[in-house]
């Protein structure tokens, strides 16, 4: 019940394995393991060590533009935001350099209700969930985390695969493979990379014309009164620069590399 709230009993249990040990007569681990809301309760005061690297904080500013287009194999194209919030189990999210996976990743953290550990590969050189036990500071082992993860308690988003070893690959491959019953979500550009079996592909798209003129106009600073163009001033701005750079380009080598420059948002 204080777990939650209270720093000495947090203490105790974090960095005094005898205590958990007497206290927990056995029973906290059945517990645990069976009642969800215990599992939720005992994340609870994690969940800022959990979410660090996804920089919450700095996501409005960020401006994230969720009507990017994602395909998911043959099936026709959907905004990247309606294409996340709608899958449950391992979902591999592909882009190329720039598309906007780390901002979709961050966006889907903070709109996952239940907990999220956010990580970058580069943390899980010795596995995901000794990555996650590591952010607990040790209060339960990698079998817990595992058991939390395979029973959707905890969500896992994992961000960067395409930057690490191939042995840090696999490890997270295998971690996805035996807990596919929960909810992953891994990051990466096209790469030489099996992903686990029955995962969810998605693949996110360059921009077209109209959506690179939706997401300019999104973009926070054209909002801000602070700025000399804001409002109706930067709307014009941004229309008078798409047409400048696509429809008045000189040559349609020019064009066509301008069109390759702001299908990248």
């Amino acid at each position: 019940v204080a777990f939650p709230w209270s720093r000495t009993v947090q203490a105790a249990f974090l960095f005094s394995p005898s205590v958990r040990r007497y206290l927990s007569l056995g029973v906290v681990p059945l517990l645990l393991l069976v009642v969800p809301p215990l599992r939720r309760r005992l994340l609870a005061p994690f969940r800022s060590d959990l979410l660090a690297e996804a920089r919450l904080d700095d996501l409005p500013a960020l401006g994230f533009f969720g009507q990017g287009q994602a395909r998911r194999g043959s099936a026709p194209p959907l905004p990247v935001q309606d294409m996340l919030g709608g899958l449950d189990g391992v979902v591999v999210l592909r882009g190329e350099a720039g598309l906007g996976k780390t901002s979709a990743l961050r966006w889907f953290a903070s709109r996952t209700r239940a907990p999220v550990a956010f990580l970058h590969a580069r943390d899980c050189h010795d596995g995901v969930a000794e990555a996650i036990a590591r952010l607990m500071k040790g209060v339960q082992d990698t079998d817990f985390v595992r058991g939390t993860v395979h029973a959707g308690t905890l969500a896992v988003i994992i961000d960067g695969l395409n930057e690490v070893s191939a042995a840090t690959r696999e490890r997270v491959r295998s971690f996805a493979t035996e807990n596919r019953k929960g909810r992953i979500v891994i990051g990466t550009q096209p790469i030489e990379w099996t992903p686990p079996a029955g995962a969810a592909v998605i693949d996110l798209l360059p921009l077209a014309r109209d959506e690179a003129e939706a997401f300019l106009l999104s973009r926070p600073v054209g909002a801000d009164a602070s700025q000399r163009v804001h409002g109706a001033a930067y709307q014009g701005a941004v229309r008078a620069f798409l047409s400048r750079a696509l429809d008045e380009a000189p040559t349609e080598p020019e064009r066509e590399a301008a069109a390759l420059v702001l299908s990248n948002p």
